[in-house]
């Protein structure tokens, strides 16, 4: 197992021209490093990766200086090796083409259409450029930036670099093909996407009229201004991939104890190193995820504690100030528990508790989701449609969750075509496991009814605290009554009053908790996905064949998806872990 602690990349996409001038390569290397060196210093919690084709011009120009930097690059080839080398007509691109593939990190490899021969694509023509943008897109859809290296001109090659540029602007990189040509306009209500644009000339052709060469900015739409000021929701998402990256460093012997306990690649026998890679980042976050679970309950609970001690602070010196001296000063103990929850409450807005969790947990599922659909070989044509949910909020606070999810996709699209061997079975046993199996906590048939129980039983609990509390407020009060009608009231009478005040507030108290916490919501949504992973697991076993099957994965990786989706969206603004007093 690697020492080193998972990590979420920001990718940076890379597209741009074969044919450049050569007066302006330096001062192109120049730009590029500037930009990687302002990325670095903007994030320096988070690791860079560059993902490009390797083809002559541009694309080799920035991998090299990526390298050079000590930034890891991945390879997407649109071609097999022997097709793809052909594309290099001088033997120095040859060379630094070799030479930068031996340093990628990863090698993916564009599927070829089944039941097409080979040669077909040995030769220029639809078949090629359907290849080439095919990278183009997967480039554009993976990356958190697309750099550019472009000159602005419109083209109608669907493998041409303006076509790339266009696809990531309009968001049309995330769809699967049956949705671009279908629904080109299926994500209208969402802002455009930004690309990192560095303006140069091609042999015998100058840049679009009103660009120069050299030129660099953001733009977020083809014909708009290049623009100098860094994108606001690129920042916002680099800031919550390192939020959470500085957190994994740090805890990384938790993280590596949360790997081992759950053991999730343990049964295959050689599991791709990508596979394991994306297996330990879901652990991670899966850690992550429960940490800030944890926090979030324990502010819960003490908000509850100090708000009922506050109560009977309160009552003691109102009933009891002029009988004692501690009753006399209960009022200062009754500002120290109010002083107490003001600063938990501003802690957990300080820290985000709440948000942390959901997001955290949503992006936990999603890469488990992606995970065990590459193992089983589970077709995945475009961003599945629960991501697309969260962006269409137009709340840049959420992109950075798909956006992880995106990066994890790559990592594992070389595996997803075909999946592993066994990939199906193990998808089957680890994810949707089995209602007669309690050996996997990683399996969600048992999580969600174990869960679904556990909820229940908390509420039920709680309610009948609460019940029983305002039955004995209630018992008081009436023996409080009598003894006014038949005795004229006595010594005791305080201390029933005193009584009635506190199970009253300890009722209060007990059923706000409860509808905080959201546990009878919980409950059903539990069951709810409980009875969704019986469903599939009853399907599953009566499948005959290996598609069949992976069908059924695809349907509850959605359903999974848009589940907790759902739910982030649901929750994402009545934050649980503070009070309104603050």
């Amino acid at each position: 197992m690697s020492d080193s602690p998972a990590q979420i990349p920001l990718l940076i996409g890379v597209t741009g021209h074969r044919d450049l001038v050569t007066d302006e390569l330096e001062p192109l290397r120049q730009a590029v490093r500037s930009f990687l060196l302002d990325l670095r210093g903007r994030f320096p919690d988070s690791p860079l990766q560059v993902v490009s084709s390797l083809a002559s011009g541009a694309d080799l120009l920035v991998t090299e200086e990526a390298l050079a930097a000590g930034v890891d690059c991945i390879a997407v080839l649109p071609l097999p090796l022997e097709l793809y080398r052909a594309d290099f007509a001088g033997s120095a691109d040859l060379e630094r083409f070799e030479s930068v593939l031996a340093r990628c990190r990863q090698r993916l490899f564009c599927p070829l259409p089944a039941n097409v021969p080979l040669a077909e694509f040995s030769q220029p023509g639809a078949r090629r450029d359907a290849q080439y943008a095919q990278a183009g897109e997967l480039i554009a859809g993976a990356a958190f930036i697309l750099l550019a290296v472009w000159d602005g001109r419109a083209s109608t090659n669907p493998a041409g670099t303006a076509s790339t540029v266009e696809s990531r602007l309009s968001r049309r990189a995330w769809l699967g093909a049956a949705e671009r040509s279908a629904q080109p306009d299926l994500l209208p209500n969402l802002p455009p996407d930004f690309v990192y644009h560095i303006v140069v000339s091609r042999h015998g052709s100058p840049p679009l009229a009103g660009l120069t060469p050299l030129q660099a900015g953001y733009r977020s739409s083809p014909q708009g201004p290049l623009e100098a000021p860094f994108p606001a929701t690129a920042s916002l998402i680099g800031r919550r991939t390192s939020e959470l990256n500085r957190t994994l460093r740090k805890n990384a012997r938790a993280v590596q104890r949360h790997d081992e306990e759950i053991q999730l690649t343990g049964e295959l026998a050689a599991p791709p190193a990508n596979v394991v890679a994306v297996a330990r980042l879901f652990s991670a976050v899966d850690w992550y995820a429960m940490r800030m679970r944890r926090a979030v309950m324990r502010c819960v609970y003490a908000t509850s504690a100090l708000m009922m001690l506050m109560g009977i602070f309160f009552l003691i010196y109102s009933d009891h100030r002029n009988n004692c001296t501690f009753c006399h000063y209960s009022i200062l103990a009754f500002l120290a528990a109010f002083l107490t929850l003001l600063g938990l409450n501003r802690l957990a807005a300080n820290l985000h508790w709440h948000r942390r969790h959901l997001e955290s947990r949503a992006l936990a599922e999603g890469l488990r989701v992606e995970l065990f659909w590459a193992v089983a070989g589970v077709a995945r044509d475009g961003m599945p449609a629960p991501h697309r949910a969260l962006l269409k909020q137009a709340e840049p606070g959420l992109e950075w969750i798909p956006n992880a999810a995106r990066a994890a996709s790559l990592m594992l699209a070389d595996v997803q075509s075909t999946g592993i061997v066994g990939g199906v079975e193990f998808a089957i046993r680890r994810w949707v496991g089995s209602p007669n199996d309690q050996d996997s906590d990683s399996q969600q048939l048992r999580y969600y009814g174990h869960a679904s129980r556990a909820r229940g039983a908390l509420a039920t609990l709680a309610e009948r605290v609460a019940g029983i509390a305002v039955i004995l407020g209630v018992g008081l009060a009436v023996v409080l009554g009598a003894e006014e009608i038949l005795l004229g009231g006595s010594k005791g009478t305080e201390i029933l009053l005193f009584g009635i005040g506190v199970f009253s507030l300890l009722a209060a108290v007990v059923d706000a908790l409860v509808h905080k916490t959201a546990e009878r919501e919980l409950q059903r949504q539990y069951s709810y996905m409980h009875d969704v992973f019986l469903a599939a697991h009853d399907r599953l076993v009566a499948a005959r064949t290996d598609d069949e099957r992976r069908s059924i994965l695809a349907q509850l990786g959605r359903a999974a998806l848009a589940e907790h989706a759902a739910w982030l969206l649901i929750h994402r603004d009545r934050p649980i872990d503070r009070s309104r007093l603050q």
